[in-house]
């Protein structure tokens, strides 16, 4: 009798396992691990080249404190008992290219850092632990992989009394995030949120929320004096709001943190420039005096 023998072939996906590993690591760093859900996030992002062989990458250029100018990073976060990680989207990518001129050279344990300063993804965090980790693109010939960091844990303060009724009067408009756009830009800033941030002050006085409409109203009133400065230059107005951006400016420096107390001082400084603008860079004495920083109360 003969034998037959019969050969069973398996065919399976080849994978290229060079192409599948991606030859960096990345560390995240936050400044504090215990916030608010108002408090701007404050993060490092450590790209470090973990091969023996030099690795193009991208420079990771940061503007303004979340302007990527070249490259692509990634926030993610997860909620306590999420399964599901979310794109924070406080990051903004503004060019992803492969030119030359983009790419620097990693090599063999070098490593670069950028600083991150980030407006909060207030409407998708919860009290509570949350983890946060980060992607990056690195650019590799002309293919682009993506890398991620290890999670970090933060810790999210739940609010109370005053602070919880202010956040939730907040958390109810469509952009709750106004009220930090002055740790981020001083010009070229909405003023049309004037009326809730002053409705903040006035309805719950003893929330600790209170410096960031402050420093939001400091900058706006100084901004919406700016314009009619430039274009109506009606006197009456432009100086009650210029009146009203060092009334909030004084909050700021008494009641502010130091980085708001830092944004407040240049507002200030500049309402001098906005009142020689006003009169054609002649005005009255009096007005001089009590627009020039520092200046008296």
């Amino acid at each position: 009798m003969k034998k037959f023998y019969v050969s069973i072939i398996f065919f399976l996906p080849v994978i290229n396992l060079l192409d599948a590993q991606v030859p960096l690591n990345l560390t995240l760093t936050f400044e504090n691990d215990t916030l608010d859900i108002i408090s701007p996030w404050s993060f490092a992002l450590e790209i470090t080249n973990k091969s023996d062989r030099n690795i193009f990458a991208y420079p990771l250029l940061v503007t303004s404190g979340y302007f990527v100018e070249y490259g692509e990073v990634t926030l993610e976060k997860k909620n306590e008992n999420d399964s599901i990680w979310e794109n924070t989207k406080i990051i903004v990518n503004r060019s992803y290219s492969s030119g030359k001129n983009y790419r620097i050279t990693l090599h063999p344990d070098e490593r670069i850092t950028s600083h991150f300063f980030c407006i909060p993804p207030m409407k998708s965090i919860k009290p509570g632990k949350i983890e946060v980790r980060a992607s990056y693109a690195l650019l590799e010939g002309s293919k682009q992989k993506h890398t991620i960091s290890l999670p970090v844990t933060l810790f999210i303060n739940e609010y109370h009394g005053d602070d919880s009724l202010a956040f939730d009067y907040l958390n109810k408009l469509a952009h709750p995030d106004f009220i930090l756009v002055p740790l981020f830009s001083i010009s070229g800033i909405d003023t049309s949120y004037i009326p809730y941030a002053e409705h903040l002050i006035k309805k719950y006085p003893k929330s600790s929320l209170l410096p960031y409409a402050m420093l939001y109203l400091n900058s706006m009133y100084a901004k919406k004096a700016q314009i009619v400065a430039l274009k109506s230059k009606n006197l009456d107005e432009a100086i009650q709001y210029l009146r009203l951006s060092k009334k909030y400016g004084f909050n700021v420096l008494e009641y502010g943190s130091n980085i708001m107390r830092e944004i407040a001082t240049t507002v200030l400084n500049g309402l001098e420039l906005t009142l020689f603008m006003l009169y054609d860079y002649n005005p009255p004495m009096d007005l001089e005096q009590e627009f020039t920083f520092t200046f008296k109360r």
